[in-house]
């Protein structure tokens, strides 16, 4: 298996922890899951990625970045 194939796949099982804390309530550990695909992600740049998967990558960590934000702020109302 080539190492986007292994990276796009360790992207998706954190990605899936992390929603899964996130939507069970636990803030603060998907807070941190979230913090950890980021890390992940920023290492991206050693792989050969497409125009458009830098694109969706960039995307992917903005959108990341401001839900770890969101469930972390005690300024934003929630509506569970």
């Amino acid at each position: 298996m080539s190492a986007k194939t292994n990276a796009k796949e360790r992207w998706i099982s954190k990605l899936t922890k992390a929603t899964d804390f996130d939507q069970w309530g636990q803030s603060l550990e998907a807070s941190e899951a979230y913090q950890d695909i980021l890390r992940d992600l920023g290492s991206s740049s050693k792989l050969n990625l497409t125009v458009d998967e830098r694109s969706i990558l960039a995307k992917s960590k903005a959108l990341i970045k401001a839900r770890a934000k969101a469930i972390t702020s005690p300024n934003i109302e929630r509506n569970d």
